[in-house]
């Protein structure tokens, strides 16, 4: 039997840590000592959770590189994401995008019922903190 590196769970079926997955790993800039072990190994879950984070930073990344040109050299601290979203989604029918809301992290369309508005999180020290802390290459110019 081997233990999952990350959720320390018994498992049957490891997948070993490999390079990739170090890569990844150190890109999402998780503490997490692999030289513990001599074959580190992971779930299948926490594999899946792994890729989860990575697609979520990179999608991240992708929307500040949307947004750059948008702000450089602006002193406004806020952004109109709808402007934006429609600049870059080549001014998609703004009639098939009611209620909907644009997610300053994804730049992907939401149900504006199920979206958490900026001001809630920027007011919500402990997510901020994790926001700055583990995805600090992710500009918020929000809250800059």
């Amino acid at each position: 039997m081997d233990i999952c590196r990350f959720c320390l769970k018994t498992i049957e079926k490891p997948l070993p840590i490999n390079k990739m997955s170090k890569e990844i790993i150190g890109l999402l800039m998780l503490k997490l000592d692999l030289r513990i072990t001599p074959e580190p190994v992971m779930c299948h879950g926490c594999a899946e959770t792994l890729q989860m984070a990575f697609d979520f930073k990179s999608a991240c990344i992708y929307t500040d590189d949307c947004l750059y040109p948008f702000i450089e050299g602006k002193s406004q601290t806020r952004l109109d994401l709808w402007e934006i979203y429609l600049k870059v989604n080549d001014n998609e029918d703004v009639e098939s995008v009611n209620g909907c809301e644009v997610c300053r992290f994804c730049m992907k369309l939401g149900d504006s019922r199920l979206c958490t508005p900026l001001d809630v999180i920027e007011e919500n020290v402990e997510i901020k903190k994790l926001l700055e802390n583990y995805w600090p290459d992710v500009v918020s110019c929000s809250w800059r």
